[in-house]
């Protein structure tokens, strides 16, 4: 073997296994979780921790309902949803117990029957790729 083809194959070696160690070592499973609710003017909310987690919950359609959620340091949520739920914005209603934490309520509406997904993303602010958490809602709509 020439020192080239030597080079490729370690470079090669590296790279998958690279791949399999971030795929057994630093992905986590997701939870099954049980939120929390309680009322707040009306509205339903559900609370969640910041961890790796999967849920359910069930609203009607034309209902708002909240997740609250801990955000900290440079850390914020991305939410995503599927067409049956409308992300409306969220609020600070307070301060964790984290450094820097502040609890936010972020605001739902169902607008389609049907079972719908809400996946929020704890994502570094200056470093997107960096997720320090997953948290994955099953919405059952009536």
């Amino acid at each position: 073997m020439n020192k080239a083809a030597i080079i490729g194959t370690v470079i090669a070696i590296v790279f998958v296994t690279g791949i399999v160690v971030n795929a057994f070592f630093f992905t986590t499973p997701l939870t099954p979780f049980q939120p929390v609710s309680f009322q707040s003017k009306g509205v339903t909310g559900y609370i969640f921790p910041s961890s790796n987690l999967q849920s359910s919950i069930s609203t009607r359609v034309g209902e708002t309902f909240i997740v609250q959620l801990t955000s900290s340091g440079d850390y914020e949520w991305i939410v995503t949803t599927s067409d049956g739920i409308h992300f409306l914005n969220y609020t600070v209603v307070g301060m964790s117990h984290q450094p820097a934490g502040e609890v936010r309520n972020y605001f739902f509406t169902a607008v389609r029957a049907g079972s719908q997904t809400i996946t929020l993303q704890h994502q570094h602010g200056l470093r997107p790729k960096i997720v320090s958490s997953t948290i994955k809602i099953s919405v059952s709509v009536s």
